[in-house]
C-alpha cells in the first residue's frame, strides 16, 4: 500500500505520539517523507527536522521536582532520549526501559532537582499518588489525555498528532481536505 501510495504520487509521513529518538530502526528506514513525532511537538521532512516545540526550562524543572514530590511515575520523553524516574516500580515500564536499553535506545533516569531536556511525557500514577495536585499544577500548560486507568499522556497545551500534519501541509501548502490518516489507538 505504501509503494502503491509513493506510485501515485502521496506524501506518506509516521505521525506518532513517540519522539524520533525513541523510533525503532526498522520504523525509521521505511521509505517515507518525514515524521511527525512527540504528538506534533517535533517534525522531520526528508531527514531534516521542520519543527520543534520545546518546553521551557522553568516548566520542565517544575514537572521534574513535582513529580517526584506528588509520587508519579513520570516518564519524560524528548529528542536526545527517553528519562525514567530513579524510583521506577511499574512492572510495564520497567520492561519497556530495559527494552529500550537492550536496543540501544538513549534512555536515562532523572531525580528531583535534575535538569531533563523532554518535550512530553507519559504518566503512571498509583494510589498513593497525588495526581489531582499534579494535574491542578499543570492545567494551564499541559493536555492530560488520559489513556487507562492509571495512565496519563501529558502533551503541551495546543499540540496533537493533529497540529502536527496542520503544520506539515501548511508547510508544504497542501488542503486539508487532500489528507487522510491511519491509526491504531485512542488518540489518533
Amino acid at each position: 500500500a505504501m509503494k502503491k501510495s509513493r506510485e501515485n504520487g502521496h506524501l506518506l509521513f509516521i505521525n506518532t505520539g513517540r519522539t524520533y529518538c525513541s523510533i525503532e530502526k526498522q520504523i525509521r528506514e521505511l521509505d517515507v517523507d518525514g515524521f511527525i513525532c512527540g504528538c506534533g511537538t517535533n517534525i522531520f521532512y526528508h531527514g531534516e527536522e521542520v519543527f520543534h516545540h520545546e518546553i521551557d526550562d522553568e516548566l520542565r524543572r517544575k514537572i521534574v521536582d513535582l513529580s517526584i514530590a506528588t509520587d508519579v511515575e513520570n516518564v519524560l520523553e524528548g529528542k536526545e532520549g527517553t528519562w525514567y524516574p530513579h524510583n521506577l516500580r511499574d512492572p510495564q515500564n520497567i520492561n519497556f526501559r530495559n527494552r529500550y536499553k537492550s536496543q540501544g535506545f538513549p534512555v536515562y533516569e532523572y531525580d528531583k532537582g535534575d535538569y531533563v531536556p523532554f518535550d512530553k511525557m507519559a504518566l503512571w500514577y498509583y494510589p498513593e499518588s497525588d495526581i489531582d495536585t499534579f494535574k491542578n499544577a499543570f492545567k494551564n500548560d499541559l493536555e492530560f489525555i488520559q489513556r487507562a486507568d492509571n495512565f496519563i499522556e501529558n502533551i503541551p497545551l495546543g499540540y496533537s498528532k493533529a497540529t502536527g500534519i496542520k503544520k506539515i501541509i501548511d508547510m508544504l501548502d497542501i488542503p486539508w481536505e487532500n489528507t487522510i490518516s491511519i491509526g491504531d489507538s485512542t488518540n489518533d
